[in-house]
């Protein structure tokens, strides 16, 4: 399963703003579409997304519960790739009929 968070319109915005970022917004979206799958293979890893982390474009890697270990099989992968971890919790679907 591949967690993408909708974009919202501000965070749009603020993605956009976000080009003083030497990985540029489509270089971001193809080490995300390249990397997903071994991240989702990680134990722990539930989701990840493009997103935006001190004003400028990034990965969102989300984990159940945050470890060094866990942190560096993320951030050991990519050097120079802006990579933010969120410890989420588990992540569950909701049934149909709460949707």
């Amino acid at each position: 399963m591949l967690l993408l968070a909708p974009m919202t319109s501000e965070n749009k915005v603020r993605l956009e703003r976000a080009t003083e970022n030497p990985m540029s917004e489509a270089n971001l979206e193809r080490v995300l579409k390249e990397h997903s799958k071994n991240w989702m293979s990680i134990p722990g890893v539930v989701g990840a997304a493009l997103g935006v982390c001190d004003d400028r474009a990034c990965i969102i890697v989300f984990v159940v519960k945050r470890s060094p270990a866990l942190d560096q099989k993320i951030l050991g992968v990519l050097p120079g790739v802006p990579i933010k971890i969120e410890e989420t919790g588990e992540l569950r679907s909701l049934p149909l009929d709460r949707r």
